[in-house]
């Protein structure tokens, strides 16, 4: 890929907005069904008390409250929206090539805005 090329793909990338880049990444309850497993088991009468202590000793521990990172999808889609707009506007005013022959580079080409993306969004 030509530096020429590269230097395009990067100004199509950093002209994403930073507050849609900020929200890519959302947090997320990483145990949901079982917390609610937990809350159903503490009221359900044909539990064992026993085991009722259990529950509520798990929930009170907060691992069941853990989050995790995960990709908001519709930002995700605006975000690849914009990529390929941006794209097919470079082709057109012929500052990207045409067509990629060659399958590899294609692919390499997507791979590069996306990595850039995952660095803007640390």
């Amino acid at each position: 890929m030509k530096k020429q090329h590269l230097r395009v793909l990067k100004q199509i990338q950093e002209s994403i907005p930073t507050e849609l880049l900020k929200s890519l990444i959302i947090k997320v309850p990483q145990f949901p069904t079982l917390k609610e497993v937990a809350q159903h088991a503490i009221v359900d009468p044909s539990i064992p008390e026993e085991e009722k202590e259990q529950m509520r000793a798990l929930l009170a521990s907060g691992y069941l409250d853990k989050m995790i990172d995960a990709t908001d999808a519709d930002i995700e889609k605006q975000i690849d929206e914009l990529l390929s707009n941006g794209i097919k506007q470079a082709v057109e005013d012929g500052l990207l090539p045409k067509k990629i022959n060659n399958p590899k580079l294609k692919k390499k080409s997507k791979k590069y805005v996306k990595r850039q993306i995952e660095k803007g969004s640390n």
